[in-house]
């Protein structure tokens, strides 16, 4: 990832974690995380049965100053105000402010912009994908929650990343509950105080997470968002075109050594997932 300097910085102290914390001595990364599907393997929807998390990772200077006004602008452009929420969701059913893309050309020009500002800003992608059919045949523990696997995968692939870069970073999942939040924090805390299979210590993620709801309008939690929806569709539909996912295909985390995606910047379970996918023109 290309190193970010000499950005000017808003310090001001508002809800995103991205404005407040800042260190003069060492590159900051934050990582916004959302899932597509859903997190309950005891039932599935057979048009989607796969659970995709999905994290963006920014610099936070260049986030504050450089990517969110133009993300701003661009929901000026359209909606009128910065204000607006967007979701995969809300856009693919023309929901709530959404609505205004009944005009199929006005959608067209929406995606064509966001597709530019996404394929021309700097962050990486990192995200995992569970394919709940072979987890339900107890190919995976029984007793392993499938969205703290994937949170594990993604934490001990942003290690990496930040070691690479020598940098420290904070990981923001979207609010899902407070129970769930309360115990999804409790697995980051435990994870990142023993470890994983992987790595051995946890020291360049800040060692607590806090969960940030939709509500808040945090740009980079709505690009996450935007992200999980078409790499979920692109690895279940193999065969489709998937027009969305062309404008961030090159923002996956890269092995360093052999300049690799897979394994790296996504990781699928089961290893053998092709079998599961989905082969529909």
């Amino acid at each position: 990832m290309v190193r970010i300097t000499n950005y000017s910085t808003n310090t001001n102290r508002l809800h995103d974690p991205a404005k407040r914390w800042r260190d003069e001595y060492f590159m900051k990364y934050i990582m916004y995380l959302d899932e597509s599907g859903d997190a309950n393997f005891n039932k599935s929807n057979e048009d989607y049965p796969i659970l995709c998390i999905t994290g963006c990772v920014f610099e936070t200077q260049y986030y504050s100053s450089v990517f969110e006004p133009k993300f701003h602008q661009l929901k000026r452009d359209f909606f009128g105000s910065e204000k607006v929420i967007l979701t995969s969701r809300k856009i693919r059913r023309r929901a709530f402010e959404c609505e205004i893309f009944q005009d199929k050309n006005l959608l067209c020009m929406f995606y064509d912009d966001l597709g530019n500002l996404l394929s021309q800003s700097e962050f990486i992608i990192i995200s995992t994908i569970i394919f709940k059919k072979p987890y339900s045949k107890n190919i995976l523990s029984e007793h392993e929650n499938p969205y703290h696997l994937s949170i594990k995968f993604i934490m001990e692939r942003f290690q990496f990343f930040l070691q690479h870069e020598h940098g420290y970073g904070e990981l923001i999942p979207e609010s899902r509950g407070r129970d769930q939040d309360n115990e999804l924090t409790e697995n980051y805390v435990l994870l990142h105080t023993n470890g994983s299979e992987f790595v051995r210590k946890f020291d360049r993620l800040k060692p607590k997470c806090h969960c940030i709801a939709k509500a808040e309008n945090i740009s980079g939690q709505q690009i996450a968002d935007l992200s999980a929806y078409p790499i979920g569709n692109k690895y279940l539909y193999p065969c489709r075109i998937h027009l969305a996912y062309e404008s961030i295909k090159d923002k996956f985390y890269k092995n360093p050594n052999t300049g690799k995606i897979d394994g790296c910047g996504i990781k699928v379970f089961p290893g053998n997932y092709e079998k599961y996918q989905v082969i529909v023109f």
